[in-house]
């Protein structure tokens, strides 16, 4: 952002533009959106809008930005509500409270609809980050229920996963068919990933333990 809004003028003029973006995007697409698009939504000059933003990107970023805010909160306040619930009931809620969060405002529905477009964008980085954060913190807490010894590798699949399917999803202009079975899916499909991955892992450390009692034994027989 060139000019940081200090008076309350500044900063209704810096969410206007970005609200701006938003309907820009949606009306001719995130590849064709220009400044003068953005410029003509928020009914002011391309001049003024650039006393602001240095580019159609930075707006870009400024738009993301909000929206990685407000899903930090909404994940922050559902995991709060969720963390002592199972694995099933976590994920169905913190999916649902974002479709919804999505679906409701025009602007990230539309970021949703470009979301494959915006992946070289640092604030899409920062929306990974506040859902991947929130797995941690909940596996964390149910620690003696889960563990992964390849945690990296199964965040990263649940979340791509996850994204995805849910922005192809919101990509249609009439999907077919109904948002709660998206849901349902998708947790049917992760919670049955996550828990394959925690009886694999139990199998694997019982398999090393009899392996080392039978070293072990072998061992005190060799001994004796």
């Amino acid at each position: 952002m060139r000019k940081k809004p200090q008076q309350l003028r500044s900063r209704l003029m810096v969410d206007a533009l970005i609200e701006a973006t938003a309907c820009a995007i949606g009306k001719h697409g995130l590849a064709d959106t220009t400044t003068h698009h953005i410029a003509r939504e928020a009914g002011v000059s391309v001049g003024s809008l650039y006393q602001y933003f240095d580019s159609r990107e930075a707006l870009l970023e400024a738009l993301i930005g909000k929206l990685s805010r407000d899903v930090a909160e909404l994940v922050e306040v559902r995991l709060a509500e969720l963390i002592e619930q199972d694995l099933r009931a976590l994920f169905k809620g913190l999916l649902t409270g974002i479709l919804d969060l999505l679906r409701k405002d025009q602007g990230y529905l539309a970021l949703a609809r470009h979301w494959h477009e915006l992946r070289t964008l640092a604030a899409v980085d920062a929306v990974e980050k506040n859902f991947l954060e929130a797995f941690r913190m909940y596996l964390f807490q149910h620690h003696v229920e889960y563990r992964f010894s390849g945690l990296p590798a199964t965040l990263f699949i649940v979340y791509n996963s996850t994204v995805f399917t849910s922005m192809r999803y919101l990509s249609q202009p009439h999907p077919p068919f109904q948002i709660e079975q998206l849901v349902d899916g998708l947790t049917d499909m992760i919670v049955g990933y996550l828990e394959q991955s925690r009886i694999a892992e139990r199998g694997g450390r019982r398999k090393r333990n009899i392996g080392a009692g039978s070293a072990a034994a072998a061992n005190r027989g060799k001994s004796a």
